[in-house]
């Protein structure tokens, strides 16, 4: 169900003193205000997720939203329905494995992604592709990691004139998992 949402409009106009003189101000437009509603659309969104647990994991994203339903002030705008599909995988070759050498303890990971976009412009909608791929780099004997991942995505076309943005990006995070929130028994 979309959400109405009680909205405000304000014009307000700039005075701008006239010629040399100090006191004398010429207003542009009178300030004005409208008020109505904002029409959001309903955002279905739903996952999955299958796994071994500390060793593999498969997951995947569906978004559904009927931006072809916003209004704002009783005006339709000219978006469309957006459908939006994402994937990814994980893989951790020996956790547990104390005797395996480092690079059986990273978390190797990918995923793709794809969202058709709520623009329609020229009859060409503007659909947005991506794939990644990402390292998880464990840090100390603890469960800690430093996250590294890389992501390419291309945004829109060339056709019809109209611009196609490619995008390159790396992404560092960090996880600290640590024995900090263990609780200390005394016996």
């Amino acid at each position: 169900m979309a959400t109405a949402i009680r909205s405000t409009r304000e014009y307000n106009a700039r005075s701008m003193g006239v010629g040399g003189i100090l006191n004398t101000k010429d207003t542009i437009v009178q300030p004005q205000s409208y008020s109505g509603t904002l029409n959001l659309p309903l955002n279905l969104k739903t996952g999955f997720s299958f796994e071994e647990t500390d060793h593999w994991m498969i997951c995947g994203d569906v978004n559904l939203a009927n931006w072809s339903q916003y209004k704002l002030f009783e005006t339709k705008d000219q978006l469309k329905d957006v459908l939006g599909i994402s994937f990814g995988a994980s893989y951790l070759p020996a956790k547990f494995d104390v005797q395996a050498n480092y690079f059986k303890h990273i978390e190797y990971r990918i995923g793709a992604r794809y969202d058709n976009g709520y623009l329609n412009i020229a009859g060409t909608p503007i659909v947005t592709t991506g794939v990644s791929a990402g390292l998880g780099l464990p840090v100390g004997k603890y469960k800690s990691k430093l996250n590294l991942t890389a992501e390419y995505f291309v945004r829109g076309t060339t056709s019809n004139s109209l611009i196609q943005e490619n995008y390159f990006r790396i992404i560092l995070g960090v996880t600290f998992t640590d024995k900090w929130f263990d609780r200390y028994k005394y016996y």
